[in-house]
């Protein structure tokens, strides 16, 4: 597990209630946030689909007052959460949306953590497709998702993604079917791999538009 949460980040959520902070304190664990931010632009607009509680969110706006933070999530539950933390702060905003609407915010980049595997397989390419028409040329977009190797944190991965989404499908590709997949819609990809004291083959996948 990753160490512990920042204490200026823990504090946004320290008064919501202790369903939330028990999740945040848990999603901080398990998640490599720090990882993330660190591949992703300091200066501009970056769009965090699937943002959830805007754990991400929160990270990106308070590490650096030039980035202008958007969240978009389709749960009006965790978006309602994530709009408590906003305050007065104005280089972050939350709403509730459609991953598929065409009125999502422009940006220089994108990023999803625990994301993709939540949307059937024919719909992950659509939305890869569609973010790459909308991203300018050198966008970004972050992809940080679970590999299907070794078998043990795999196993790992399904246990706790079908504990959490009980009754609902999971749809992982391997890392491999993830780089055929968005090389062939036109991004560049590397491929680092961030799952050191975690019990997820977390992967991260750095998608440039060339």
């Amino acid at each position: 597990m990753l160490g512990k949460i920042p204490e200026e980040l823990f504090a946004l959520y320290s008064d919501l209630g202790p369903s939330v902070v028990w999740y945040v304190i848990l999603r901080w664990r398990l998640c490599p946030f720090a990882e993330v931010a660190k591949y992703l632009p300091t200066k501009g607009t970056v769009l965090d689909v699937g943002c959830g509680y805007g754990l991400l969110s929160n990270l990106l706006a308070l590490t650096s007052l030039e980035r202008y933070v958007v969240g978009v999530d389709l749960s009006l539950k965790r978006i309602r959460v994530a709009q408590k933390t906003v305050d007065n702060r104005k280089n972050i905003k939350f709403f509730r949306k459609d991953v598929e609407d065409p009125q999502l915010p422009e940006c220089d980049a994108m990023v999803m953590t625990d994301f993709l595997h939540h949307i059937p397989y024919n719909q992950q390419e659509k939305l890869l497709i569609s973010w790459h028409q909308k991203l300018a040329r050198g966008g970004l977009l972050l992809i940080q998702e679970h590999d299907n190797r070794p078998w043990w944190k795999y196993l790992c991965s399904l246990i706790v993604d079908h504990g959490l989404n009980l009754g609902s499908s999971i749809f992982f590709r391997s890392s491999a079917e993830y780089k055929n997949l968005l090389s062939r819609i036109g991004f560049q990809v590397e491929i680092r791999l961030v799952d050191k004291g975690l019990p997820f083959a977390d992967v991260l996948y750095l998608c440039r538009k060339v």
